[in-house]
């Protein structure tokens, strides 16, 4: 789910033309991103998950998927410590709540093509 405030916070910033770009890049980059993340956590690869968790917490938050930026910070802090408990149960709901972002930033794309 979008915390609206702080979605229309990044849009006042960055304007509706660079944040629709973004939005645009980020859904491209999701299914390869999943993928990747899905492999490095049945890995175990806590530097891998440190850095992609990083990332993908940092791009759910400027959307306003808070969910999704704190299990993504949850991964990144695994990854850091390299802890294995509830990695999957994180990861599961990572992707849940991820999904969740990007069907609504879809939504949301698409009222204004």
């Amino acid at each position: 789910m979008i915390d609206w405030s702080a979605f229309n916070m990044y849009l006042k910033s960055f304007g509706q033309e660079m944040t629709l770009k973004l939005i645009d890049m980020f859904i491209a980059d999701y299914p390869a991103n999943i993928s990747k993340l899905k492999m490095i956590v049945e890995a175990r690869d806590f530097s891998q998950l440190q850095a992609l968790a990083h990332n993908l917490k940092s791009n759910c938050a400027l959307f306003g998927g808070t969910e999704a930026a704190d299990c993504a910070l949850k991964l990144e802090m695994m990854g850091k410590e390299q802890v294995n408990d509830q990695m999957d149960e994180v990861f599961a709901r990572f992707l849940v709540a991820s999904e969740d972002l990007v069907r609504e930033l879809r939504t949301y794309r698409s009222t204004l093509s």
